[in-house]
């Protein structure tokens, strides 16, 4: 751990580094921020010299203060050692700045505990609580962010973060950060063809994985739509049927209640039938699907939440045409992501790869190009 870093992140690992974590991170290095996580030290051990030196490196400190940070001695401890920085900075030639993000957790709750010195961890000392108190009310008392995960958007809220550790770095180094790369993943006007379409049930996945598949596409300079409505419609709008056809791949998220979503269904049945009616061309759109919280055979076999009778207002002629064109969908090379066990970010990567593969397999090459 003797290699310098931009960034330490100061995190609970059993609520974030998944998600949060795992998202922050590699948004930080795709800007060319490096940045320190420590994934692999045991919960609770005593913070080695070695750990304490990389804490000192990186002129970057962000905190994320998760509903189980102050359960961990190891976490008290990091944010003790950095508050400690911080305070000495100003004695110091090297400039710092620390970022809390308050996750899941309200900051006024979070300092009254802290002024209670409200922490009930085994063989802590007086001495120990006192001073994790003094550093959490130091924490509560800078410009901070707050994360809610039922209600923000997680690639717009982290990218706010990134961009405060960006202008930093900027002002104290004299080392450059990468460009922004297509940063602008908006829904464009229907004018626009795309390279991806994304279909998916947004009151499961708009907020997270989405948010996050359609920050990372523009980085491949891949263009894409992306239904924005939280709450399911009946039926799909104009717009939504123009986009599919003017889409050049599929992306399609088969999360739990995807499969009593009208709206999602029809949705795949355009997808796929117009894969089949581009089946005998030279180019065959390719569709990417992911099931995400679901199995593949629950799809394939239409039971459970996929049990089509359940769909409202469905019809005997439109679960038929479900049934197809699931089945077909079920039986396509895919990503199966189980958003407990994954890490966000490395697995969303892998999507992204998948999908320039895939278009670039499908686009006609050129005799005549150099």
């Amino acid at each position: 751990m003797s290699a310098d870093y931009d960034v330490f992140i100061c995190h609970r690992g059993v609520d974030t580094k998944r998600n949060l974590v795992s998202v922050l991170s590699g948004m930080l290095r795709s800007r060319g921020i490096t940045c320190l996580i420590d994934y692999k030290m045991n919960e609770g051990a005593e913070i080695m010299s070695a750990i304490v030196d990389a804490i000192k490196s990186p002129r970057v400190h962000i905190v994320i203060f998760s509903p189980n940070f102050e359960t961990s001695k190891w976490c008290l401890n990091e944010l003790a050692i950095i508050m400690d920085l911080q305070n000495s900075a100003g004695t110091s030639d090297r400039s710092r700045i620390v970022i809390p993000i308050f996750c899941n957790v309200e900051r006024a709750e979070v300092l009254q505990r802290a002024k209670d010195s409200e922490y009930n961890l085994k063989t802590s000392s007086a001495e120990e609580r006192q001073r994790w108190s003094e550093a959490i009310e130091r924490l509560c008392g800078l410009a901070s962010f707050d994360y809610d995960s039922k209600t923000m958007l997680q690639w717009e809220e982290l990218s706010k973060v990134v961009t405060e550790a960006e202008i930093f770095l900027k002002e104290v180094s004299s080392r450059s950060i990468l460009p922004h790369q297509g940063q602008e993943h908006q829904r464009r006007s229907t004018a626009s063809d795309y390279d991806v379409f994304v279909c998916h049930l947004g009151r499961d996945t708009k907020l997270n994985v989405v948010s996050v598949l359609r920050g990372m596409l523009p980085s491949q300079d891949l263009t894409c739509f992306v239904h924005d409505e939280m709450e399911d419609e009946a039926e799909m709008k104009p717009h939504i049927v123009e986009a599919i056809r003017k889409s050049k791949a599929y992306v399609i998220l088969l999360s739990p209640d995807f499969g009593t979503s009208k709206r999602c269904l029809e949705e795949v049945l355009q997808i796929m039938n117009r894969r089949s009616a581009l089946g005998t061309s030279s180019i065959i759109p390719p569709v990417l699907p992911i099931f995400y919280d679901v199995a593949p055979a629950i799809v394939r076999d239409q039971r459970s939440e996929y049990d089509l009778r359940k769909v409202a207002g469905s019809t005997a002629e439109e679960r038929g045409r479900w049934f197809e064109a699931l089945e077909k969908l079920s039986f396509i090379k895919d990503f199966e992501l189980h958003s407990r066990t994954m890490f966000q970010w490395e697995e969303l990567e892998r999507v992204v790869k998948e999908v320039r593969m895939s278009l670039e397999e499908s686009t006609p090459r050129n005799p005549y190009a150099e």
